[in-house]
């Protein structure tokens, strides 16, 4: 169904302009693919748009309900009378009416066409006319008969990807003659063998895609070709592809098939030994993980399922029938407790749950120790967590979604209110190129309980805490999208009685004007390309692509178009967004990145055109070669990670000090190599447990050795099992177990069935305490209200026997409405008899609450006795653990884009920013002023065009209460001005000419010197020094030394840089390194918060992410903090052969050869407080064999847009650059880079032979994942380290300048001349001797 946007403008202009004036009768033909398809069986379907004058006070009720007619003038009168199936209402009001109407039509044409509507209240007879008032004319054409219709066709293949293999399946493309204009109907191609069936999907009117399925339960043999018949009764004959493919000799007796539970399916894994390294041909779809000298296939299903393999052309039976699913699995025991407020809900369960309340689908994955109040028995753990309820429910339901989902309805009162909620009125209001504010505003009487923005792609939800302005009873909501103006959506709005109210998309497009969906939205695609377009071979190396892609009708600022790659269900789907190129008129992709061993085969993608998804199949059969994404490897295709091949039989001893220990060992097994094996280890009470970490060393086989030692004083009698296992290889590929909770493939599946029979029953010498700790005293407060809450509890707790257990922390969880939950842990403060607590919240959302209820949980005895405190109810109606959260009332600018480029637009993100301006002070040239954004939000400012100055004093001023934000410095596109200007920054150099237009004269930025350009070394550009290879440094006048020998580290990122000397030592050897030190958390007074030290032993080699060709060698380490997100940082260094452009962010950067480029991925982090940053420290270091030298060090900014560090020995240095911005959630952001020296030793860390230097990079608060890009390289200097005024020598050196060595060593000479002649003179006046003779005539 195609739908011209035209119309759809020109109707929501019509609409809005009349203010409901008679007369507008519009038409739109539905037309799918953007024509009306041929006829089946002599009858089309002929489907419009209708808007109508309401001038018969038709209502939705109405409209379902009226009457309709059709009549035209046929060219056979036999058919002028039009068969009207249904009208449908999709928007009325007082004065129009928009509907949809649906009917048939026989093989003709059709003029004249009236539609007859009637209802109780009257009749309406309406021509069909379109936008212009044109008259609608419809012809419905059957397909011609044509004998010579097949013109072409491609190869057939197999549809195998490394997503999913479907060898039961193969396809093909044909081209048809160009008589053929329009979509054919269903059937009307057909296969003539029984055993294979044939469907088919338009992609031109002379272009489809052709999908043939094996009958797997025919028994007939499947033929070596088939014949495609056409409904003219002519056919063209195609080869099947598995004659082909040597199928015939496939040795099927070496396949093995394990069960095991995958909840709610069953899981079953395929192993098959081949020479052939061939997957067979299989009757149900399988996901592959391996084939090398064994596959590994995968599949999951609920009912039981009969294994073939096509042999000698047939389907077998191979196997007994796989098993069938559980019905149940491990079973909830499911209760509740409920009030006004919130609601309690209580579950004994085995597995890993997730929960979510009422329809909004944002579940809640349980981690330890949410909700944990009891541990032990035949049930499992007893978890209990409150729910908070909106104002006045009618009922509550709660969903849990594993390990099998489960619905249970907390029924708090009836339905009292039954209106429906409304959305008044909606913005969309651009940011940048992938972010988009989107404010609703709705109403209900009893309240907006949350909506949903849906479209045909995504689900984005608007909470409570996204109110901006307002009530939930009328209210503006604000949340950022990934999508513009050009994307249809549509809106689901639920109040707290559960009142739905849906907004599709045609309710969308007439009230509000919105797009609809464009069901030709592939015809704007006009050419696609990737780069390099020829098979990608990641036998060796993973291989980074570009795509290119050109639309028709392209609007940057309505369309967003992004691409996504499925490699494999073991690997996260990749989400590239397209940057276009306004001079090509190209959108650019990149790094679209394939990892190393995938298997030989087309890979799938789709692309995303506003939201809407057009298929490689699509793609493909439209441009052919150009749309192909097909990987080789000959080699072995990987995608499994580590597995558990075989087990020891656990053992328990009883050691001398009286702990208990318990042993197991694993086996594990990988065809790459094993990177890092953690196994969890887990008990009845002791639900926590202990993780263990083994590391495989890159070997293909690992005995990984677990001993839990268990204390006197902690000893109680219970099971112990295998709780979690977690594996990854060196190809980066991760497998995950979690007891009785796998959903997918996991590294125990060989052994799960079995896995009790690993467990160890531990009996211990006394009976265990069952007391659990008790509260003594529990008090909660607001402590901080600006910018953000900060909320306080403390508590104490007492167990005199066994006493508190300090190896398990407590953890504070606040649940707000609409599933909000946050945690802090709990910190001991005193122990006095008892432990004193304190949780502090530092960081509470904005929007949180207000009404919020505490939990604790995790406190425990050391016999694993969890005490109780959640929510609990009293007699008065009252409740503890409550608290009402003020929300802060102040504008707060959170954070904003970079201005350092250009000052045409500034983004400010924050809160409660609607009714502002912001107060700018310019500083060089120096100005103040209140600017009104251009757009304004309640979540983000957008202001254009601002003066170019040196650096912004920015700050928020409401408007109605004058209350003033925090206040950000952002550094601006010009230079500071040199000591020669005016201190005012207003000297005519540096201030744009008057002009009477309110355009700013561009002003040139200065550099710090003239950047060799009289030599051609260099020029002056945007106030930094751009040089021209080999010339490079601040000032271009060093050179680029490629001699160095530049090694980085196989394991950690760790770059060894060897700058060779001659053997003879008169040239000195030069070494240095580059290193990753530690991540710091710091408050906005610098003070040291948290400070992790990298472990070089944690450092996780990534293969995946490791590649190496003539232009750059790429290595790329992971490391994970321990923390409550389990940080992780993976640090990719790359060093270029070649001179290279790279791309980051918006900017290009010049690599030259011999250059180290680092970039640092850091994902969320839990920071204490919103206004905390992050530093990474990076150490480098520079020493030389030399053992008189001297050395110098600097770090300087260059007035552009970078900073430099300068480490010097000689005429040797390490030069590295640091960009003053990094991608900060996906936004280009400011950043800035310390000198951290005095920290690391101050000026212990410069010696003359040997120079360091710590650099901090630091980087705002963020949510998502930050971004940062230095890089090093090795120059020859033009002057020596002992010509810098600041230097260390060594004091053989005397640390004298090139000057005073050249007349020291004139004069020192000329002196020496003097005394030798002298010695000489005294030496031979009165001797006889031959040398005296000798040295007598030298005197001479």
């Amino acid at each position: 169904m195609r739908v011209n946007y035209l119309f759809i403008f020109l109707f929501v202009v019509l609409f809005y302009l009349t203010g409901g004036s008679r007369g507008i009768d519009v038409t739109q033909p539905i037309l799918p693919y953007g024509v009306e398809p041929y006829s089946t069986s002599g009858t089309c379907e002929f489907n419009f748009y209708l808007l109508l004058d309401n001038d018969f006070s038709a209502t939705f009720d109405g409209i379902r309900a009226m009457a309709c007619s059709l009549s035209a003038t046929a060219t056979n009168p036999m058919h002028d009378s039009i068969n009207c199936n249904n009208v449908t209402p999709i928007y009325v009001n007082s004065t129009h009416v928009y509907l949809i109407v649906y009917s048939t039509v026989e093989v003709d044409t059709y003029l004249d066409i009236y539609l007859s509507l009637s209802i109780s209240k009257g009749m309406r007879v309406v021509e069909l006319r379109d936008i212009n008032k044109e008259k609608i004319q419809y012809t419905c054409q059957a397909p011609p008969t044509y004998n010579n219709w097949f013109v072409s066709g491609t190869e057939t293949r197999l549809v195998n990807t490394s997503f999913q293999l479907s060898t039961n399946r193969f396809q093909n493309y044909i081209t048809i003659d160009k008589v053929f204009t329009r979509p054919l109907p269903e059937g009307y191609f057909y296969s003539s063998e029984a055993s294979i069936k044939l469907k088919f999907t338009y992609i031109t009117p002379q272009v489809y895609l052709m999908d043939y399925q094996f009958d797997i339960t025919s028994t007939d043999k499947i033929p070596t070709t088939l014949n495609i018949m056409a409904t003219s009764g002519t056919f063209t004959t195609i080869e099947n592809p598995l004659a082909r493919l040597a199928y015939t000799s496939l040795d099927v007796d070496a396949i093995q098939i394990f069960n095991f539970d995958n909840l709610p399916y069953m899981g079953t894994v395929l192993y098959y030994r081949s020479q052939t390294k061939m997957f067979p041909s299989l009757n149900v779809d399988f996901t592959p993980y391996s084939l090398t000298d064994t596959a590994i296939l995968y599949f999951k299903s609920k009912d039981q399922t009969q294994i073939k393999i096509q042999v000698n052309n047939k389907f077998d039976s191979y196997g007994p029938e796989t098993k069938q699913a559980s019905p149940t699995g491990p079973s909830l025991d499911v209760g509740y407790m409920a009030t006004e407020r919130f609601a309690l809900t209580s579950i004994a369960t085995r597995a890993r749950i997730s929960f979510y309340s009422d329809y909004l689908a944002e579940p809640f994955y349980w981690y330890y120790p949410y909700g944990v109040v009891l541990s032990g028995g035949n049930r499992g753990t007893n978890i209990s967590f409150p729910i908070v309820l909106p104002d006045s429910p009618s009922a509550v339901f709660v969903h849990y979604g594993k390990p099998e989902p489960y619905t249970t309805p907390l029924v708090i009162s009836t339905q009292t209110e039954t209106n429906l909620p409304y959305l008044k009125g909606y913005t969309l209001s651009v940011l940048d190129e992938t972010t988009s504010v989107l404010q609703l505003e709705m109403g209900d009487d009893s309240g907006v309980y949350y909506a949903s923005v849906n479209t045909s792609t995504s689900v984005f939800y608007v909470k409570m805490s996204h109110l901006v302005l307002g009530s939930s009873k009328m209210g503006k909501y604000e949340i950022y999208v990934p999508f513009k103006t050009a994307t249809a959506f549509s809106v689901g709005i639920m109040d707290f009685q559960l009142n739905l109210k849906v907004y599709n998309y045609h309710l969308m497009n007439s009230e509000f004007g919105t797009p609809l969906l464009d069901q030709n939205i592939r015809s704007r695609i006009q050419s696609i390309e990737f780069s390099p377009n020829v098979g990608v071979n990641v036998e060796s190396n993973g291989v980074d692509l570009q795509l290119f892609i050109g639309l028709n009708h392209t609007d940057v600022e309505r369309d967003i178009v992004f691409v996504r790659v499925y490699l494999n269900p073991n690997i996260p789907t990749q989400t590239i967004y397209g940057v276009y190129d306004e001079k090509t008129n190209i959108y650019q992709f990149s790094p679209i990145r394939l990892p190393q061993n995938l298997m030989s085969a087309f890979l799938n993608y789709s692309v995303f055109i506003n939201e809407q998804e057009i298929s490689s199949d699509i793609l493909m059969g439209m441009f052919g070669k150009s749309a192909e994404l097909y990987v080789e490897n000959k080699g072995n295709f990987d995608m499994m990670f580590p597995h558990v091949i075989s087990f020891t039989p656990p053992q328990t001893n009883v050691v001398a000090n009286g702990e208990t220990e318990l042993g197991w060992s694993f086996d594990f097994s990988d065809s790459f190599g094993i990177d890092t094996m953690i196994v969890g280890i887990a008990g009845d009470f002791d639900i926590r447990g202990q993780n263990f970490t083994c590391n495989g060393k890159g070997d293909k086989s690992y005995t990984c050795k677990v001993t839990y030692n268990i204390s006197q004083e902690m000893c109680r009698s219970q099971t112990y099992f295998i709780n979690y296992i977690y594996t990854n290889d060196t190809l980066g590929n991760q497998g995950e177990y979690v007891r009785e909770s796998a959903t997918s493939l996991h590294p125990l599946f060989i052994y799960e069935n079995s896995l009790s029979t690993y467990d160890i029953v531990l009996v211990c010498p006394t009976s265990a305490d069952e007391t659990a700790p008790t509260i003594e005293e529990l008090v909660m407060t607001q402590i901080g209200f600006e910018p953000y809450p900060i909320i306080q509890a403390k508590f104490s707790a007492r167990d005199e026997t066994p006493g508190i257990n300090d190896q398990y922390t407590p953890v504070c969880f606040l649940t707000a409405i609409n599933n909000q939950i946050i945690s802090a842990p709990a910190k001991q403060t005193t122990i006095t008899g008892f432990v004193r607590y304190q949780c502090e919240f530092a960081n509470v959302p904005y929007g949180f609450g207000p009404y919020a209820v505490l939990s604790i949980f995790g406190l425990a005895d050391k016999h694993y006795n969890f005490a109780k405190v959640i929510p609990v109810f009293t007699a008065h109606g009252n409740y503890t653990n409550e608290i009402m959260i003020t929300q802060p009332t102040n504008p707060y600018i959170k954070s904003a884009s970079s201005l350092e480029i250009s000052s045409k637009k500034l983004i400010l993100y924050g809160h409660n920013l609607l009714d502002t301006v912001v107060h700018i002070i310019s500083k060089h040239p120096d100005s103040e002023t209140l600017v009104i954004p251009d757009i304004s939000t309640g979540s983000s400012l957008v202001l254009l065009d601002i003066t170019p100055a040196y650096e912004y004093i920015i700050q928020v001023n409401h408007n109605t209460n004058k209350i003033v934000s925090n206040t950000i410095v952002l550094k601006g596109p010009l230079p500071l001005p040199s000591s020669s200007d005016d201190s005012s920054g207003s000297s005519d150099s540096m201030s744009p000419s008057p002009s009477p237009t309110p355009t700013t004269t561009p002003v040139v930025k200065k550099c710090g010197s003239d950047c060799g350009a009289p030599q051609g070394y260099g020029k002056c550009v945007n106030g930094g020094c751009v040089c021209n290879s080999p010339h490079s440094g601040i000032d271009c006048k060093s050179v680029i030394d490629t001699t160095p020998v530049i090694t980085p580290d196989p394991v950690k990122p760790f770059v060894n840089v060897t700058i060779p000397g001659t053997n003879s030592g008169q040239t000195p050897k030069f070494i240095s390194f580059v290193y990753v030190v530690a991540l710091r958390e710091l408050d906005n007074t610098d003070t040291l918060i948290n400070n992790y030290v990298f472990n070089s032993d944690k450092w996780i080699l990534v293969e995946g992410g490791s590649s190496k060709n003539e232009q750059v060698t790429t290595v790329q380490y992971k490391y994970v903090i321990d923390n409550l997100f389990n940080t992780t940082i993976v640090s990719t260094v790359q060093v270029f052969e070649k001179e290279t452009n790279v791309t980051f962010g918006n900017q290009q950067l010049f690599m030259n050869p011999s250059t180290i480029k680092f970039t640092f991925n850091i994902t969320s982090y839990p920071f204490s407080k919103s206004t905390n940053s992050l530093q990474l420290v990076i150490n480098a270091a520079l020493q030389s064999t030399e053992k008189v030298a001297c050395s110098y060090k600097e770090f300087v900014d260059d007035q552009g847009n970078s900073q430099y560090l300068k480490l010097q020995i000689e005429d040797r240095s390490l030069f590295g650059r640091f960009i003053k911005f990094g991608m900060i959630d996906g936004r280009e952001q400011v950043v800035s880079n310390s000198l951290l020296d005095n920290i690391y030793g101050g000026k212990e860390l410069s010696k003359s032979t040997s120079d360091q230097s710590y650099i901090g990079l630091n980087i705002p608060y963020y949510n998502k994942y930050a971004l940062l890009d230095p890089d090093f390289s090795v120059l020859v200097e033009q002057n020596t380290a002992r010509d810098q005024a600041n230097s260390i020598c060594t004091s053989e050196s005397k640390k004298l300048t090139n000057a005073q060595l050249a007349g020291i060593i004139v004069g020192g000479a000329v002196f020496i001349f003097i005394v030798v002649g002298l010695v000489i003179y005294l030496y031979t006046r009165n001797s006889s001797s031959t040398i005296a003779m000798k040295l007598r005539k030298i005197a001479k």
